[in-house]
């Protein structure tokens, strides 16, 4: 279980270790003047799958 920040320091919780979480991982593309620069790995850590999988969408523009 991940404490994702919201109201102190984020942290790998150990005392549930065993509880899922999702990982998303991505890069973005950006051309500027003709020329591609890349951005990457952009890591996102979610609590659901259908939180990954919505996000995946929107990256993906679905």
């Amino acid at each position: 279980m991940v404490n994702f920040g919201e109201h102190e320091i984020s942290y790998l919780k150990a005392d549930v270790i065993d509880k899922p979480v999702y990982t998303l991982i991505y890069r973005t593309v950006q051309v500027t003047d003709g020329v591609y620069l890349y951005v990457y790995p952009f890591i996102e850590i979610f609590e659901t799958k259908e939180a990954a999988q919505a996000k995946a969408d929107e990256l993906n523009n679905i």
